[in-house]
Protein backbone atom coordinates (compact mmCIF):
# COMPACT_ATOMS: atom_id res chain seq x y z
CA UNK A 1 0.00 0.00 0.00
CA UNK A 2 1.25 3.34 -0.69
CA UNK A 3 0.43 6.74 0.64
CA UNK A 4 -0.59 9.37 -1.27
CA UNK A 5 -0.04 13.21 -0.50
CA UNK A 6 -3.81 13.29 -0.07
CA UNK A 7 -4.63 11.65 3.03
CA UNK A 8 -8.16 10.45 2.02
CA UNK A 9 -7.21 8.39 -1.05
CA UNK A 10 -5.00 5.92 -0.84
CA UNK A 11 -2.55 4.04 -3.76
CA UNK A 12 -2.65 0.21 -4.52
CA UNK A 13 -0.31 -1.23 -6.68
CA UNK A 14 -0.75 -4.78 -7.49
CA UNK A 15 1.00 -7.27 -9.77
CA UNK A 16 -1.70 -9.60 -12.07
CA UNK A 17 -1.09 -12.73 -13.42
CA UNK A 18 -1.96 -12.71 -17.46
CA UNK A 19 -5.10 -14.46 -16.89
CA UNK A 20 -6.50 -11.95 -14.16
CA UNK A 21 -5.59 -9.32 -16.13
CA UNK A 22 -7.41 -10.67 -19.35
CA UNK A 23 -10.35 -10.88 -16.80
CA UNK A 24 -10.09 -7.54 -15.74
CA UNK A 25 -10.02 -6.12 -19.57
CA UNK A 26 -12.85 -8.46 -20.37
CA UNK A 27 -15.39 -6.39 -17.26
CA UNK A 28 -14.02 -3.47 -18.47
CA UNK A 29 -14.63 -3.54 -22.28
CA UNK A 30 -17.72 -5.23 -21.37
CA UNK A 31 -19.69 -2.84 -18.91
CA UNK A 32 -19.81 0.82 -19.05
CA UNK A 33 -16.80 1.02 -16.80
CA UNK A 34 -14.16 3.65 -18.13
CA UNK A 35 -11.04 2.35 -15.87
CA UNK A 36 -9.64 -0.59 -14.26
CA UNK A 37 -10.39 1.69 -11.23
CA UNK A 38 -13.64 1.61 -11.73
CA UNK A 39 -14.24 -2.11 -12.40
CA UNK A 40 -12.40 -3.02 -9.07
CA UNK A 41 -14.41 -0.59 -7.39
CA UNK A 42 -17.47 -1.96 -8.39
CA UNK A 43 -15.94 -5.54 -7.38
CA UNK A 44 -15.32 -4.09 -3.87
CA UNK A 45 -19.20 -2.94 -3.56
CA UNK A 46 -20.88 -6.40 -4.81
CA UNK A 47 -18.32 -8.59 -3.08
CA UNK A 48 -19.07 -6.71 0.20
CA UNK A 49 -22.46 -6.91 -0.53
CA UNK A 50 -22.48 -10.42 -0.78
CA UNK A 51 -20.13 -10.70 2.20
CA UNK A 52 -22.79 -8.78 4.40
CA UNK A 53 -25.61 -10.77 2.66
CA UNK A 54 -23.79 -13.94 4.42
CA UNK A 55 -23.22 -12.58 7.43
CA UNK A 56 -26.98 -11.98 8.10
CA UNK A 57 -28.30 -15.31 6.85
CA UNK A 58 -28.87 -14.55 3.28
CA UNK A 59 -28.83 -16.19 0.20
CA UNK A 60 -27.13 -14.37 -2.95
CA UNK A 61 -29.07 -16.07 -5.95
CA UNK A 62 -29.16 -15.26 -9.95
CA UNK A 63 -32.35 -16.10 -11.56
CA UNK A 64 -32.24 -16.55 -15.54
CA UNK A 65 -35.70 -14.21 -16.60
CA UNK A 66 -36.52 -16.78 -19.59
CA UNK A 67 -36.80 -19.90 -17.77
CA UNK A 68 -37.05 -18.65 -14.00
CA UNK A 69 -33.90 -21.14 -12.92
CA UNK A 70 -31.86 -19.94 -10.11
CA UNK A 71 -28.70 -20.28 -8.90
CA UNK A 72 -27.46 -19.84 -5.57
CA UNK A 73 -23.74 -17.87 -5.48
CA UNK A 74 -21.49 -19.55 -3.08
CA UNK A 75 -19.04 -17.27 -1.39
Amino acid sequence: LIMSNDKKSKRLQIDLTPESYERLQFLKQNTECTSFAEVTGRAYTLFELSVKAKKEGKELIIRDPATGKEQIVLI
